[in-house]
């Protein structure tokens, strides 16, 4: 009988150690997610505002030049048309090679973002 119970009492705590093993580890992944996501947030706006940044700088860049070639071309809107014409040649190129300069070191960073374990480990 004592054995018996004995049994039942390590089997009690045992059985405790596993449901105590599984929620850390359900408690780690929520961790581990809510850490990937909160560094993914923080990399997208970082991104957004570095874009953001750029987009204007490149707008005045061309307000700038676009006065400038009118003045050398005695009308501003050939000015104009001409940074209207270098922006368009511009996107097009970038457009042709976007899979070697975008697509592909986009999903490298994401996979380096979300999966590697050095980054995890902070």
């Amino acid at each position: 009988m004592e054995e018996n119970a004995q049994d039942r009492t390590a089997a009690d705590e045992m059985i405790s150690s596993v449901k105590e093993y599984v929620a850390l580890k359900i408690d780690e992944l929520k961790l581990k997610g809510v850490e990937g996501l909160s560094l993914l947030c923080s990399k997208i706006i970082y991104i957004f505002l570095a874009a953001l940044i750029i987009v204007i700088a490149l707008l005045l860049l061309g307000l700038s030049l676009a006065f400038f070639l009118g003045e050398q071309f005695g009308s501003d809107i050939l000015g104009f048309l001409a940074v209207g014409m270098l922006f368009v040649i511009i996107f097009a190129i970038l457009y042709l090679f976007r899979d070697r300069l975008f697509i592909n070191r986009l999903v490298r960073f994401f996979i380096q973002l979300l999966f590697n374990e050095n980054n995890n480990k902070r």
